[in-house]
């Protein structure tokens, strides 16, 4: 055993080397063994005296060892400076490692602990020696210091934290990061000391630390709205935000609309603040039923309409819920109530299947049903073998706890009910009842948290025999007193099957003995379905207006809740007429919601027209009860067996009833009813001769008209001997047949029914029987009284002449009082005035048409008055000229004849227009029902503020000829074709009778409203006439002119507004002033006009008609106009339209904008009643005009350059507007159809295959542009017809990748989707033919609605295409230096070089300036000098002299209007200087100097001697 104490054996490779130098040169092995105190052990073993040579080597090998000092200030000065500069002792380490891992042997130390200089020993023995060169290469080669790297001025917390997580996590023997911290600072300093790889990477790494933590100051986009509402309502929400990234130093500054943050958190930060900036509101509609189906339709209308308040509809769903309802318990007892009700009450009663009784904010509820799992819970408590068969559950034999992969949750108790025989007190029985609902309870508990719903299943609990009401009694009380301990609210619900039926009695009548007031009289319970909507917006106005319109959208096309308040009838209703609203509420699937004591209100849910029929049920309800109690009838007697053929004889009836014998099921169950009311009835006797003593001794005749009716003469003879009689007949009709039946229709039609019966037929028994009776009986109650026979009741009573104007207008105008208004207290009018205007000033708000429907509507009419006024101010030699630049229609010359009826009619037109105008503030969608202090209109009050006299009110117009009715219908009895008169009363409009007739023969036989209020002299009526008429004579009415009698005065126009104050007039839609049937009719004569006939293209027709037909659309008002407007796009004059667009034309003309936009968006944006013959009526004619439209818009190959596309913007717009039309013909099957047998592929492979149009629309960055439209509606039209087999296989034979290679670096999303669509259709091996294309619609419009439409910046196309291009600072690629040196040379060339008028470098250099003078005036400041010259030069002055127009290529059957100047002219008269006119440049003053001066010059020039050229003619004559 030697011992040494020599460092180099520290070094694992040196020992190594040392124990193989043994081995090899004496064949000795060596172990060698480290010592905690550094000393060494060295044991060698082998041959002794190899063993005795080998020790003799080992202190000669150290001995021959050499030292190094590193101070040689020439040679070692990298060294030197290590050594002075890095106060480390570290870095000795590391030299150390480096040298060890080159297996140079060698010790590093330092002569002074921190000045010192670096000190190395190598040694020098043949088989360990080390080159100094070497060491001194490794020093400078592989060794580098990166001395303090750059830090950022902010350090942040975090920054320094991350920084020591790297230098912990970057251990490394040949690397040394030296840290310098500062205590109470956030400052450090880094260094990096080692290997050269390891030190670059780990300086790489840092730096990105460093990098990512680095304070950085970011802008803040907003709008001032936002601006102000972060402001007023963020400022905490901000703080916050700061409070979190203490840590990071971050920074709002609002005010400046800028934050500091640290490189990686600036999206969070902005998404935080986008966040606060975009507010959300949740709307949610509830609906009784399972589930709400939201149509595709309903989809795209809810996002409509989020769109154009500029809002997103960020999630929609819909859920279904299963809740309880309360019947309300009437405040009235049982009053004067008809068997039919109560039969409905207790129909409805005994249909309940559940109770329940509230236990403080709890309840316990019990459910008879054979399907238990309808009925959601949080956990179920089986407590015998049935009840888990009934679970569909394997029954657990001890008890425990269960939960199924579904969810479900089950607790197994085996539990029965105890009962023994000498239990006299049942205790052993109550106490094992509240052993077994306190441990389930408890364990329930235990186990499973948050419940709510806990279910109890009874299965064989009724097994215990006559203990059954205790067992109920002491269970319900335990239950109880669970609840009310643990004061949780919980829902206990006990659920029997149809088995356990009497048990669930027995149940049911002690918890309703329990039951509390707030329970109501019953309970049901019912799935409800809740839309829930949760919209986004920027701006909290949006998001109000929104959620209203969206609310007002789906409460009128899919859910409605109708809020019915100050309701005070229903307060009166005894239980059986509440349960009997309650039932027919439910049958119509609308949830109502009673509460008697708050404000009287019902709230009502579900559709719309359901809703309204519910409504119209509890107003029929409220009047029939009204009625009876006003006049105090007597209660309904037991209902009279009565047939018809044996009818029971009495002196009198109140009503003969009349109908077909194939009805009587229907007519018995009707008899039955008004039996039950108290009405004496007799039925239709079998022996016909019997028939008139009946009608004679009856007060109103009831008549069921059907489809037979017409064929029974028995039938026909006992009305037309009740009509001999003038007896008061109330008909109604009853449909049986689906089909519609013309005779039976003809009686529901206003001509008709008066004809026949005097009388409006609005009851028709079909599917609603309830709802039909009660309007029946409302019917009857009016003209006859239950109990009291021979003797009619007056509907009304005729009106006094009024004399004069005061409080008791009312009762001077319609008689005396009604007993119920009589009844009314000063007290109860004031309070229902004060509910009224409440409800009204509700109404209003609600149901208001929102302010931008209504200042569209009003710009829309103004413009149409003002086209009215000009053509009446004008008469036929109207001209006139519009130069606005943004106005896209203008008026070319005109002349046509206007005569004395037109302006007659336009006078008219104009004045209704103004009334509705002068009201418009206040339209509202509906009519407001007039203050009633009774809730019966009858005793409403109707002011009136004019006299009938007024002059306001007289006649501007010519009356059509209202002759009597004898003129033009034939009598009755004289020829096959006759009918009796019209009516029997009083004809205001009959001038063939005198003043003095009327006085001699007063009116008092039937008071009739139609003569309420008639001055003295109005005529007379003709005389009645005593005839029998014949039902069988179908009314035949007499066709009337058309044409106006001429007014034979001078027609002014004259406003009535002014006459006539806002309040005369009662309030109506916009449809019923303005969009009355006979502009309609006149609409349609125009369109179909415009469809035939050659107009020029400015001819006033155009526009007016546009603006018409666009006022139709937003007021939906379309299946009308379907008609002319398909004969517009079938007839010739549409494909003219697009050859008539020429060269350079900026906007479409009005003739062009109609065919081309209007009538094509007409059919697009519509859903008509007869949507699915459009394909048959369009599809064809579309197709074959289609070819001719691509030959003549796009251009032959070759023989244009890419400037044409740019001159025909608007042609590509045109031809975009035709490729919609056809994508809309092909989403469905029928209409994919007519393309079949076309060659329209091949010309859309045409417009693909064209290389300009390519280029161009790839390149076009503008969303949504002509060419990009063009090239989208051509892809999306080749997929909507791959879903037809024959066109999928010939798609799939075109050779399409090179279009789809060219078009993936399209810079407009919407044609990379379309593109993508169709490659991916194609890449099928079959396709279906479902109605996908449906789908692939509804795919594209999410797609733009997330891609383009939400973006802040919408280009318009072609033709709407507008200056706000200046505001989006759009940098084109070649807009260099270059460029605008180039293009001041060719404006300083124009300047002092004439050229031809026509020739294309004025055209190419005019529209290069035109796209400079967009961008920011620094940009271009340098094309001023050129173009001042330009307008300084002689060129200028000559290009008024002599006016030349454009030369454009002629199209084939073209006729060329709308010429436009020669490019020359345009270069000098409008490019230059709109040029100036965009820019405020600092040469302003100087320009202005020099320039204005010479222009006013020119323009004396120009007005004294061209005007003449200028204006023409024409603008001589009107000169002068």
């Amino acid at each position: 055993m030697i011992k040494t104490n020599v460092k180099f054996f520290h070094n694992l490779s040196f020992r190594t080397h040392y124990q193989e130098y043994l081995l090899n040169a004496h064949n000795v092995r060596c172990q060698i063994q480290l010592l905690e105190t550094q000393e060494i052990y060295l044991t060698l073993s082998g041959d002794k005296s190899n063993v005795k040579t080998a020790c003799q080597t080992i202190p000669n090998l150290f001995e021959l060892t050499q030292e190094k000092i590193y101070n040689d200030e020439n040679v070692d000065r990298q060294t030197i400076y290590w050594s002075q500069q890095i106060k480390s002792d570290l870095i000795i380490p590391v030299i150390q490692q480096i040298m060890d891992n080159h297996n140079i042997f060698t010790l590093w130390e330092k002569t002074a602990m921190f000045y010192g200089h670096f000190k190395v020993t190598y040694l020098t023995h043949e088989s360990f020696k080390v080159s100094e060169a070497r060491i001194t290469e490794i020093l400078n080669k592989e060794i580098v210091y990166i001395e303090n790297m750059a830090m950022p001025e902010e350090k942040t917390k975090n920054l320094l934290k991350s920084i020591d997580e790297f230098i912990f996590s970057r251990q490394n023997r040949e690397l040394v990061i030296i840290r310098c911290k500062y205590p109470y600072k956030l400052d450090i300093k880094i260094s990096l000391f080692g290997r050269k790889k390891l030190v670059r990477k780990t300086k790489k790494q840092l730096q990105s630390i460093v990098y990512k933590h680095t304070i950085k100051t970011f802008q803040l986009k907003m709008t001032a709205n936002q601006y102000e509402y972060l402001l007023e309502n963020c400022t905490d929400d901000l703080k916050d935000i700061e409070n979190k990234y203490t840590d990071d130093c971050v920074k709002i500054r609002i005010r400046l609309k800028e934050f500091s943050a640290p490189q990686y958190l600036i999206d969070n930060i902005k998404q935080k603040i986008r966040e606060l900036m975009i507010q959300t509101v949740t709307c949610q509609f509830h609906k009784i039923g399972n589930s709400i189906t939201l149509t595709d339709d309903n989809n795209k209308q809810l996002n409509c309409i989020a769109r154009h308040n500029y809002c997103r509809i960020e999630k929609l769903e819909t859920k279904t819920e299963m809740k309880v309802y309360s019947i309300p318990k009437a405040l009235s007892p049982s009053a004067n109530i008809s068997s039919s009700i109560m039969l409905q009450s207790n129909e409805f009663v005994s249909s309940l299947s559940m109770r329940k009784m509230s236990v403080l904010n709890g309840s316990i509820e019990i459910y008879l049903t054979n399907q238990s799992d309808s009925i959601p819970r949080d956990v179920t408590i089986i407590s015998s073998p049935a009840g888990a068969t009934e679970e569909r559950v394997e029954y657990l034999s001890d008890n425990g706890y269960f939960e199924m992969k579904t969810g479900r949750k089950f607790l197994f108790h085996r539990w029965s009910p105890a009962v023994s025989n000498d239990d006299r007190t049942n205790q052993k029985l109550k106490n094992s009842i509240e052993k077994f609902i306190s441990s389930t309870l408890q364990s329930v508990t235990t186990c499973y948290s948050n419940l709510e719903k806990i279910v109890y299943l009874t299965n064989e609990w009724e097994n215990i025999g006559a203990q059954q009401q205790l067992l109920v009694s002491s269970l319900i009380n335990e239950v109880k007193q669970e609840i009310e301990t643990r004061k949780v609210n919980w829902r206990i619900l006990f659920i029997f099957n149809e088995q356990q039926t009497n048990f669930y009695k027995e149940f049911c009548d002690v918890l309703v003995k329990m039951q509390a007031d707030k329970d109501g009289f019953a309970q049901f319970s019912s799935p409800v379905s809740v839309i829930q909507i949760t919209l986004v917006a920027s701006s909290n106005l949006n998001l109000i207006k929104c959620e209203n319109e969206i609310t007002d959208y789906v409460q009128k096309h899919i859910l409605a809740n109708k809020t019915l308040s100050n309701e005070f009838d229903v307060r009166k209703w005894d239980q059986h007429m509440i349960n009997a609203f309650y039932k027919y509420s439910l049958n119509q699937s609308v949830l109502p919601n009673m509460n008697l004591t708050n404000n009287s209100q019902i709230q009502l849910v579900g559709s719309m027209p359901n809703v309204e029929k519910t409504i119209e049920k509890y107003k029929l309800m409220s009047e029939i009860f009204k009625q009876k109690s006003t006049l105090q009838i007597p209660p309904p007697v037991a209902a009279r067996t009565s047939t018809r053929s044996k009818p029971i004889d009495l002196k009198a009836y109140n009503i003969y009833f009349s109908y077909s014998l194939q009805d009587q099921g229907l007519c018995n169950r009707i008899n039955t009813c008004l039996m039950g009311e108290g009405y004496f009835l007799c039925e239709t006797p079998t022996n016909v001769s019997r028939f008139q003593s009946y009608i004679d001794k009856s007060d109103v005749i009831l008549i069921a008209f059907d489809e037979e009716y017409l064929e029974n003469s028995n039938s026909i003879s006992e009305l037309n001997y009740a009509k001999s009689a003038r007896k008061k007949i109330i008909p109604f009709v009853i449909r049986n047949n689906t089909k519609e039946n013309s005779w039976l229709s003809s009686l529901t039609i206003a001509e008709s029914f008066y004809d026949l019966l005097d009388t409006e037929i609005d009851i028709e028994f079909k599917d609603d029987f309830e709802l039909e009776y009660d309007k029946l009986l409302i019917k009857l109650l009016r003209y006859t009284k239950p109990g009291t026979t021979s003797k009619t009741y007056p509907e009304t009573t005729a009106l006094p002449k009024i004399t004069k104007s005061n409080d008791d207008y009312e009762e001077a105008a319609f008689g005396h009082k009604s007993i119920a208004l009589q009844k009314v207290t000063p007290e109860q009018w004031r309070e229902s005035e004060t509910a009224y205007q409440e409800k009204l000033a509700k109404k209003i708000k609600n149901e208001k048409i929102p302010n931008d429907e209504i200042n569209s509507s009003v710009t829309d009419l103004t413009a149409v008055i003002e086209y009215l006024e000009e053509i009446v101010r004008e008469g036929v030699t109207y001209s006139k000229s519009h130069s606005e630049e943004h106005d896209a229609y203008s008026i070319g010359p005109r002349g046509w004849e206007l005569d004395e009826s037109l302006l007659s009619c336009m006078q008219q037109f104009s004045n209704s227009i103004r009334r509705w105008l002068n009201k418009s503030p206040n339209v509202i969608r509906g009519n407001i029902i007039p203050f009633t202090p009774t809730g019966d209109i009858n005793d409403a009050i109707f002011l009136i503020h004019q006299s009938p006299n007024d002059p306001s009110f007289a006649q501007n117009y010519i009356p059509l000829d209202h002759s009597p009715s004898d003129k033009y219908f034939s009598l009755f009895n004289s020829n096959p074709d006759e009918i009796f008169p019209v009516t029997d009363k009083i004809n205001i409009r009959d001038e063939s009778i005198n003043e003095n007739s009327r006085k001699s023969n007063p009116i008092a036989e039937k008071p009739n409203l139609k003569v309420t209020g008639l001055p003295p002299d109005a005529p007379i009526a003709r005389p009645i006439e005593e005839k029998e008429n014949d039902i069988t004579k179908i009314p035949h009415r007499k066709t009337f002119s058309a044409q106006l009698v001429p007014v034979t005065s001078a027609v002014e126009f004259q406003s009535e507004v002014s006459l006539i104050p806002s309040t005369d007039f009662p309030s109506k839609t916009y449809q019923e002033i303005i969009l009355t049937n006979s502009l309609l009719n006149k609409l349609i004569r125009t369109i179909e006009d415009l469809s035939q006939s050659e107009y020029s293209p400015y001819h006033i027709k155009y526009k007016i008609i546009d603006r018409l037909v666009r006022l139709c659309s937003k007021m939906k008002i379309v299946d009308r106009l379907l008609d002319p407007i398909v004969k517009c796009l079938r007839s010739k004059l549409y494909r003219q339209v697009f050859i008539t667009i020429e060269s350079e034309q900026l906007r479409l003309n009005p003739k062009q904008l109609f065919f081309i936009y209007q009538c094509t968006q007409f059919i697009i944006q519509h859903e008509f009643q007869r949507q699915e013959q459009i394909p048959h009526l369009l599809c064809q004619a579309m197709i074959d005009v289609t070819k001719p439209i691509v030959e003549n818009i796009l251009p032959i190959v070759g023989e244009f350059d890419a400037t044409y596309f740019n001159d025909r913007g608007i042609a590509l717009y045109a031809l975009s507007c035709h490729l919609e039309l056809l994508n809309h013909l092909s989403l469905t099957s029928s209409g994919r159809r007519y393309f079949v047998q076309s060659n329209i592929i091949d010309q859309m492979k045409n417009i693909l295959h064209d290389e300009t149009l390519l280029e161009n629309a790839v390149g076009n960055e503008e969303i949504f542009h002509a060419d990009v439209a063009v090239i989208v509606y051509t892809l999306m039209l080749l997929c909507n017809l791959a879903y037809e087999k024959q066109m999928f296989s010939i798609l799939k034979k075109q050779n399409l990748k090179s279009v789809y290679s060219k078009l993936e670096s399209a810079k407009d999303s919407t044609i990379q989707l379309a593109c993508q669509t169709l490659s991916i259709i194609l890449s099928q091996d079959q396709i279906n033919e479902e109605n996908e294309p449906m789908k692939l619609r509804k795919m594209c419009a999410e797609y733009l609605e997330k891609n383009i439409i939400e973006s802040k910046q919408k280009t318009k196309l072609g033709v709407v295409k507008d200056r706000e291009e200046r505001d989006t600072h759009v940098k084109l690629r070649f807009l260099n230096d270059t460029f605008l040196k180039t293009l001041s040379e060719e404006i300083e060339n124009l300047a002092t070089t004439d050229h031809s008028s026509n020739k294309l470098k004025y055209k190419n250099i005019g529209r290069n300036v035109r796209v400079v003078s967009l961008q920011e005036t620094s940009e271009v400041e340098s094309l001023l000098d050129p173009i001042l010259k330009c307008l300084n030069s002689n060129f200028y002055l000559k290009v008024f002299e002599n006016i030349e127009l454009s030369q454009t290529k002629p199209k084939c059957g073209a006729i060329s209007n709308n010429r436009s100047l020669a490019a020359k002219h345009l270069f000098f008269m409008r490019e230059c200087p709109e040029f100036l006119f965009r820019h405020d440049y600092k040469r302003r003053k100087e320009t202005a100097d020099t320039l204005g001066r010479i222009m006013l010059e020119h323009t004396e020039i120009i007005f004294e001697q061209h005007l003449s050229i200028l204006i023409g003619d024409e603008g001589e004559n009107i000169l002068n």
